[in-house]
């Protein structure tokens, strides 16, 4: 059996070299079936961290659904792209330290100049390598140093599709990544 498929028209090439401004940060709170103090105590954290005013922050209470659950995530938008860094609440894990996480991973995004945070960048070089693959996409991005998620995604690329893919390091650490 045999099946053709046309190349799919939503992976154009792909340039994220740079994030333009930070042009906003949001907080946002996602907070069901627990007690809403602890959403509160994750934005009291990061206002204290940051500085950031109230308007900045929101906490969303889902009604149907099927258990607890907590997730902190902060928007960081800027010109060209919005990174959001997340982090879940567990069992055992304070209110504020789980705010914490978030903020540290935000934290980082913003010291640097990068467009690609670390948990994006494996997320986007499957499509960037299919694009290739169909002969209509590739990009390159710049991002923070690669994690070994990422890294590995670059390996399957390079096995499964036979594509090249290159990345460089600037002397902090940051990389440009290049497929196809």
């Amino acid at each position: 059996m045999w099946c053709v498929a046309d190349a799919p028209y939503w992976l154009d090439r792909l340039e994220l070299i740079g994030r333009g401004k930070i042009r906003a940060h949001r907080v946002r709170v996602l907070l069901a079936n627990l007690p809403r103090h602890i959403a509160e105590r994750e934005c009291r954290t990061i206002a204290q961290h940051t500085g950031w005013g109230e308007d900045c922050f929101a906490i969303e209470e889902p009604r149907d659904v099927c258990g607890p659950g907590n997730v902190v995530m902060i928007e960081l938008e800027a010109e060209n792209v919005t990174e959001v860094c997340t982090s879940f609440g567990r069992i055992g894990v304070k209110a504020e330290d789980v705010a914490l996480e978030a903020l540290r991973e935000a934290e980082e995004y913003l010291a640097s100049d990068v467009p690609v945070g670390r948990h994006l960048a494996d997320q986007i070089m499957l499509p960037l390598g299919v694009g290739v693959y169909f002969g209509t996409g590739g990009g390159a991005f710049r991002t923070l140093s690669l994690s070994a998620h990422a890294t590995t995604h670059l390996e399957i690329l390079r096995h499964f599709l036979e594509l090249e893919t290159k990345v460089d390091h600037d002397s902090r650490g940051n990389c440009l990544v290049q497929i196809g």
